[in-house]
Formats: structure tokens, sequence, C-alpha cells
């Protein structure tokens, strides 16, 4: 075997097919070759590299110290092979691939289904897959490449990221219309935000350091009676009568068109943040991923026209 066919990805493919399973039958029938080219392809690489990788037992094969640590680079080698081979080929006029994308929770709350449906039906050669967590994780997955695009309420300046402003959403306070402390008036001032017993997100969520810090400036001491990340639970809680919450709109535009729950505008001042698409220049720019964020600019204003995302006035 000549130097330049040292380790190919058929060899390293073949090895850790054979490493997986223990057994060169059952490799040769997952890889779909003859028991005896595989085994020969095994032999060669050894040869090549002169020193022993696996020995065989009564119970099938076991890496030796040097086939361990070949496993662990051939396994590395494969998988960046193949994310390489999707985003070339993503490259091309129509996109294949896979590409990620994270969201906080009340965002995917309103956007990831229709993003999916219309993803779907405009792009059926690429996987989507959709991550939900809150922003401070999404923009460190972004940064450590593992995830393409993210939609999030805040990021840092920074030369490896590229920021675009979606939408600018006021928070409200959310309740059920029938609990005893529910707002008299159309909106709630900052000041009068005590008076409520609070069901928000815990520190260091990204609304809970916002309403925070306003409400400090203020001179406002909020009433948290629980601190809940999840908030299927929150809403869950809140239209139970156990308290009050404060989200944007979108979260919860299908209870309160239901109406399960109430929205009160929060004044004097208003409490806005504006939600960010950010994409990373460390990575290269697929064409899925150009398609994605494209999608998601679209759906964000269709959602906004729809009144789903912010109530119409």
């Amino acid at each position: 075997m000549s130097d330049d066919e040292k380790l190919s990805l058929k060899q390293l493919r073949y090895f850790v097919a054979v490493a997986e399973l223990g057994s060169f039958s059952r490799a040769a029938v997952t890889l779909s070759v003859a028991q005896p080219v595989l085994s020969r392809v095994i032999k060669a690489l050894e040869t090549d590299l002169e020193i022993e990788l696996l020995y065989r037992n009564g119970r099938g094969i076991v890496l030796t110290d040097a086939g361990k640590m070949l496993e662990g680079y051939a396994k590395s080698i494969l998988d960046t092979a193949a994310r390489a081979q999707n985003e070339v080929m993503a490259l091309g006029d129509t996109p294949t691939g896979r590409v990620v994308i994270g969201v906080p929770p009340s965002v995917g709350r309103v956007l990831t289904l229709p993003l999916v449906k219309q993803f779907r039906i405009s792009f059926p050669k690429v996987v989507l897959k959709v991550i939900e967590a809150h922003s401070g994780h999404v923009l460190e997955w972004l940064a450590t490449g593992k995830i393409d695009v993210a939609v999030l309420y805040s990021a840092p300046k920074s030369t490896t990221m590229v920021t675009e402003p979606l939408v600018e959403e006021d928070l409200y306070l959310v309740g059920s219309g029938d609990h005893p402390s529910a707002p008299k008036t159309e909106g709630v001032p900052v000041r009068d935000l005590g008076r409520y017993s609070l069901i928000v997100p815990g520190l260091p969520h990204g609304l809970r350091l916002l309403v925070n810090h306003v409400c400090e400036q203020a001179g406002v001491d909020l009433s948290v009676e629980y601190e809940i990340d999840a908030m299927p639970a929150v809403l869950d809680l809140v239209e139970e009568g156990v308290g009050f919450t404060i989200l944007p709109y979108a979260p919860v535009h299908k209870l309160v068109s239901a109406g399960r729950l109430q929205i009160w505008p929060i004044v004097d001042p208003h409490i806005r943040r504006e939600l960010l698409l950010v994409t990373s220049t460390q990575r290269p720019m697929t064409l899925a991923t150009r398609h994605l964020a494209r999608m998601v600019r679209k759906q964000v204003k269709e959602l906004v026209h729809e009144g789903r995302w912010m109530p119409v006035v």
C-alpha cells in the first residue's frame, strides 16, 4: 500500500465498525462487505502503522491500547468528514444537510411550529433541529458551534457575532382575570408591580434581570412568590390563580385569545426588550443556514402582522 493510501476514510470506517461491534462477522454484515475483505483491510492498517490494533479471543475481538487510541481519533476524523460533506453539499443550488437553531422557550412557544412546517415544505432535503434554552445558553452554543443560528434577547458586541434586530417587545403582567388581585385598570404602572404575587424565572434569567433592574430604578420591591424556570408550569400556575407572571405577548397569545388568561401592559415606564437574530462569523454560512435565517425573519414578520406576536391595537 502506498503512502497516499494510508489511513483512508474507508479504513477508519471499517476499523471503527469492528471496534464498536466487537466482531468481524457483525461488522461485515453492517458494512455490507465480505468478511475476508474486511480482515485484509484491518491487517493492512496494522501493517502500515506497524502495531497491533486488536486481537481475537473466544468472545470476539479486544482492542489493544493502540487500537483504543486509534478508535478515538478515527471517530473524530469520520465525524469531521461527515460535517464537511454536509456543509459543502449545502453550498449547492439545493440546500441539503443539517441545520440547527437555538431559541428561548418564550420564542419557541410561538415560532417553532410555523417555522418547522414552512421549512419542511420549502427545504425537504435539509434536516432542521430546534433546541430551546435560555438566551445565555443559546449564545454559548452558537459560540461553540453547537448551533448554526440563534434567536435571543441579548448578545454582547463581538467581532465573532453578526446580530440583526427582529422585533421589539413590550412586557405585560399576565394573570387570571378572576384573580382577586387582578388589576382594575388597563395598564399597570411599574410602581405598582410590588402588589402582585409573582411567579417568575430565577436569576440570572434575562427577563428577570431586566424586570429587576427597572424595578430597582423605580424603588419597587417585587413580591416573588415562586421562582420557576419552566414556562409551561408557570402558565399552568398562573391560570390556576396561584399568582401572576411577567412575559411578552407572544407566548401567551393562545391563552389570552381563548379567554384563559388576561394581560395588562406595564407602563410608566414600559418595559421593552429586543429580539435578535444572531449568527457566528466563525462558521461557514452554508446555503441551508442562510435560508433558515431568511425564513426566521419572514416568520417573525408574519406573526407580528397576524397579531400573534404582539396584540393588535
